[in-house]
């Protein structure tokens, strides 16, 4: 009996044919892909295209009697700046990308991690989210910074040093 609803993060080491080595930061453990894997865009995987060493990856998977864990679907991590328009108890959205032209929906768990409190991601505030894009414009964040007060100013893109 398979068991589902498994997760595994971190930075993938080795692709090749169907497996995919992933370094979780305890010990390199190998997921396979098939036909039904997908990526954050619902393609299938074949040939590992979409992805390469040194991404860093959330894949949840199922595991078969055998051990072998087979990626149901692979999410990749993102990087995003921009500034809170809103915000909810449970996420927020910001404006992002090139002159703040893309509205992100920024969703927040127990496992996501802030510089500072949450307390202080508040309207017209400066951001950056590290985080896994799901794929429908929405980034299920695993890190929240904000700038002025865990990140300096300076290194904020398109402010001078």
């Amino acid at each position: 009996m398979a068991a589902f609803g498994q997760e595994l993060a971190g930075r993938i080491e080795r692709l090749g044919g169907n497996a995919i080595l992933i370094d979780n930061g305890r010990r390199p453990l190998t997921v396979y892909v098939d036909d039904k894997t997908e990526t954050i865009q619902g393609k299938a995987v074949r040939n590992l295209l979409p992805l390469a060493v040194g991404d860093e990856v959330r894949v949840e998977f199922r595991q078969e009697a055998s051990g072998r864990m087979i990626a149901i679907t692979i999410y990749t991590s993102v990087t995003l700046s921009g500034v809170v328009t809103e915000t909810g108890p449970d996420s927020f959205k910001m404006l992002a990308g090139p002159k703040g032209a893309d509205v992100r929906t920024i969703l927040l768990d127990r496992n996501t991690v802030f510089g500072v409190n949450r307390k202080y991601v508040t309207a017209n505030c400066d951001v950056q989210v590290v985080g896994w894009d799901l794929g429908d414009g929405s980034i299920l964040a695993a890190r929240v910074a904000i700038y002025g007060t865990d990140v300096p100013m300076q290194m904020r893109p398109g402010r001078l040093r």
